[in-house]
């Protein structure tokens, strides 16, 4: 093989080479968490996160759940949860979406999403701030929690709203006519008009 015959063949490796990274690239969900985080940064914000969704750990409450004694409760069960779908708008709002332990006949996992922003303000520091739940599925198998969730969050921020899949109970379990997100306790419950029903 001649010197001008190897030369073709490495010009030829690389442009393949090139054309694989590129469509690696491409190719890659512009949903996937992996796009903004690196892996430490998607382990960091998925405890932030849980630390507002999860259960409270005991003897905590709303006001407390965030004190840095609680901080390895909501790490060891972070990882009971998987950090699916993740975007940031132009307008600094943070959406995600994950899927999370559940407790029911029907199964033992669920989706939930929601929005959230990022406070920078205090020098080397950093806190969730707007924090709200917008949805959570009703129990499905795993890969089609998967399949919803990419479809809702498409739609969620292109549109801004969620109102073709509330009240489909086939898909979204919360909110419905009675279970609201509360943001300022940041927490669901129920509406007192649902409350009345259930004293008669």
């Amino acid at each position: 093989m001649n010197i001008q015959t190897t030369s073709r063949h490495w010009i030829l490796s690389a442009v393949i080479l090139t054309g694989l990274f590129a469509l690696y690239g491409c190719s890659r969900d512009p949903l996937s968490p992996g796009t903004y985080l690196n892996s430490n940064e998607a382990d960091t914000l998925l405890t932030d996160m849980v630390t507002y969704i999860f259960q409270k750990p005991p003897n905590a409450d709303n006001k407390t759940r965030h004190n840095p004694g609680f901080r390895k409760y909501y790490i060891k069960n972070a990882a009971r949860f998987k950090f699916e779908y993740y975007s940031i708008t132009p307008d600094n709002t943070h959406y995600f979406y994950l899927i999370r332990p559940a407790r029911s006949p029907k199964g033992n996992l669920r989706g939930v999403g929601g929005k959230f922003k990022i406070d920078n303000s205090l020098y080397g520091s950093r806190r969730l701030i707007e924090f709200e739940e917008l949805f959570n599925t009703t129990i499905m198998p795993e890969d089609s929690l998967r399949v919803y969730g990419h479809k809702i969050m498409k739609y969620l921020i292109k549109n801004k709203h969620l109102d073709p899949f509330l009240y489909d109970p086939a898909i979204v379990e919360w909110p419905d006519n009675y279970l609201k997100y509360d943001k300022t306790e940041q927490e669901w419950r129920y509406t007192p008009a649902d409350s009345m029903l259930q004293n008669h």
